[in-house]
């Protein structure tokens, strides 16, 4: 008789899990305009370092005293996003994503403009949506220079959000500050 119950309980769950994913299925969408921390690469001028301490300064055919390097640090940027969600009754996803910012701090007027477009499955994990990426691409651009143009196909990944649904509204958050509204659409 136990037997019974746990098989009865088990198979209730595994009913429950695509009843869920279809109350998801269809087209959502969400648009949002604010800061984002975003990665961009900035040169760091840093006094040069010698042997016996900090090179103040150099008299005749001495070196450089400083070293400038290029790393990557995250500052937050205005950022306006378009996405558009469409997920299957059987769990198949398109999410399309349109983003665009300033191209750098030193020129906030030219824009990088990014599209990434991910396929796959999505499925339902406790209390989370998981996203499994199987295909796609992303490009980007920039407003004021044609040279910095680029795209290539998404690598297979997979994402996960907590997620709540409620008065129409599907909402995804995670790490980073993702906290994005979808709305029926």
């Amino acid at each position: 008789m136990q037997r019974f119950l746990v098989f009865g309980a088990l198979a209730s769950l595994c009913l429950a899990a695509p009843a869920a994913a279809g109350a998801l299925d269809g087209a959502w969408t969400q648009k949002s305009d604010s800061q984002e921390l975003t990665l961009v690469p900035k040169l760091k001028i840093s006094p040069s370092m010698s042997a016996t301490g900090m090179v103040i300064g150099t008299a005749g055919y001495g070196g450089s005293s400083t070293t400038t390097t290029l790393q990557s640090e995250f500052v937050p940027m205005r950022t306006q996003r378009a996405m558009s969600l469409v997920i299957r009754a059987d769990g198949g996803f398109t999410w399309t994503i349109d983003k665009s910012r300033p191209a750098s701090t030193q020129k906030p007027d030219c824009k990088l403009l990014v599209r990434e477009e991910k396929t796959g499955r999505m499925r339902i994990d406790g209390d989370k949506l998981v996203f499994d990426v199987t295909g796609g691409a992303q490009s980007s651009r920039d407003s004021c220079d044609a040279a910095k143009t680029s795209r290539g196909a998404k690598a297979p990944t997979s994402e996960s959000y907590s997620y709540r649904v409620a008065g129409g509204a599907l909402t995804l958050s995670g790490p980073g500050g993702v906290n994005w509204t979808f709305s029926r659409g």
